[in-house]
């Protein structure tokens, strides 16, 4: 899908249509992966390594945390947002981000990485002795990654306890 924008105010039309830019979204109607934590509220790293059997045609990684995650694939960074994917009301959902990661899968071992910090969901609220945290838990995070072949098969690729994690620094 793509969409165009072009700007109005109190006058008219003030600009062109833009150039056509790509989005992608939707709503995941099953969340098979796992939520992942190191189990205390330091910044973790968590990492699982999966298998392409090809380059895909298309890969949308999905991506979700009580907390702030960044993720990453094959080490390099996916998408530019900081405190991802952002505050929400925990008790009544947890949002998700989606990023079209097609480039970056390489056939064969390919490793999914996750950069996880307490950031919202440990936030201590409320003034000097009196602040605490609203939310309870560690933080933790959730992957999902589908890959589409060629053929029309589909692969998809979980967080789950097969992943491994370590201790994350503030700039890791």
């Amino acid at each position: 899908m793509s969409v165009r924008v072009r700007v109005r105010d109190t006058a008219g039309w003030v600009s062109e249509w833009s150039e056509p830019a790509a989005i992608l979204g939707g709503t995941v109607n099953s969340w098979p992966a796992l939520f992942i934590g190191s189990g205390d509220e330091n910044p973790a790293l968590l990492r699982g390594e999966f298998q392409a059997c090809a380059a895909p045609v298309r890969a949308t990684l999905y991506v979700s945390a009580f907390g702030a995650v960044r993720p990453r694939l094959n080490g390099e960074r996916v998408g530019d947002r900081e405190l991802a994917p952002g505050w929400t009301s925990y008790q009544s959902r947890v949002d998700y981000d989606t990023y079209d990661v097609t480039g970056v899968i390489r056939a064969g071992t390919n490793v999914l990485g996750l950069e996880l910090y307490g950031a919202w969901f440990t936030e201590r609220f409320g003034f000097r002795d009196a602040a605490a945290r609203f939310y309870q838990g560690a933080p933790t995070a959730s992957a999902m990654l589908v890959l589409e072949y060629r053929d029309g098969a589909l692969q998809t690729v979980v967080s789950d306890g097969s992943w491994r994690w370590a201790r994350g620094g503030a700039h890791s």
